[in-house]
């Protein structure tokens, strides 16, 4: 996957040195979810920070990076949490081989 200078300078200047707890170019909780709702309004999806940690997680699996690395980099206290989200994703993954034989 590529992306810009400019997410590369975010990105870079975010993560060096990384601690989870720090918020992302100043945004709090009710930042991010404010920023949420604005973007909402305008393309008409709604989601959740929740739902951005979630995918974070699947993204970062289907890319085959292990879960201690996934907890770390999203800053779960609980190992098992990202292994929950990664078996959601592997069973989705299961799925969508197994649908284009169900076809035929």
């Amino acid at each position: 996957m590529k992306f810009g200078s400019k997410t590369h300078e975010y990105l870079t200047l975010y993560l060096s040195p990384f601690n989870p707890t720090d918020n992302i170019w100043g945004l709090s909780t009710n930042g991010v979810v404010m920023l949420l709702k604005r973007l909402a309004a305008i393309t008409g999806i709604r989601t959740t920070p929740h739902a951005f940690r979630r995918f974070f997680a699947i993204e970062l699996h289907r890319r085959g990076v292990d879960s201690q690395t996934i907890q770390y980099l999203g800053g779960w206290e609980s190992l098992a949490m990202v292994e929950r989200y990664t078996k959601a994703a592997k069973a989705e993954l299961a799925l969508a081989e197994y649908a284009p034989l169900t076809d035929a």
